[in-house]
């Protein structure tokens, strides 16, 4: 995985990379979407990874200085236009047969603080490299 910032360079460590595409499907308003990698400082915004075995897997950060590429702070997707992001966490365990990644709704302008898309798919879907 590349990193941009002061050292720049790659991770040494075995890591879950997650890639979303977000589409704005609305025609009349924009999507302020601040991005669920955690790299805006609030754990409200940040997505979380568990699997079914209910281990809870670390998001990864590379520091202040550091940041991965592709993740995204913040961005403004416009009618009918895309916008991406990339989630960082521990790689699951082996037994772990589905991962549950949850998202909060406060990240594309959602209203409630519990609010969160839950995303399910089966860990023979992740590609090993």
């Amino acid at each position: 995985m590349d990193l941009l910032g002061e050292d720049g360079g790659e991770s040494v460590d075995d890591l879950l990379m997650i890639s979303l595409v977000l589409t704005n499907k609305r025609d009349d308003k924009k999507l302020d979407f601040s991005g669920w990698s955690g790299a805006s400082g609030s754990a409200f915004t940040a997505a979380t990874l568990k699997d079914d075995l209910d281990n809870r897997y670390k998001r990864i950060g590379f520091g202040f200085t550091s940041e991965v590429k592709g993740q995204s702070k913040s961005q403004s997707i416009y009618p009918g236009e895309s916008g991406t992001e990339l989630l960082v966490f521990e790689t699951p365990i082996g037994k772990a047969s589905t991962l549950i990644l949850s998202l909060p709704t406060l990240s594309v302008g959602g209203g409630d603080i519990d609010e969160k898309f839950d995303v399910a798919f089966p860990t023979s879907e992740i590609a090993r490299e």
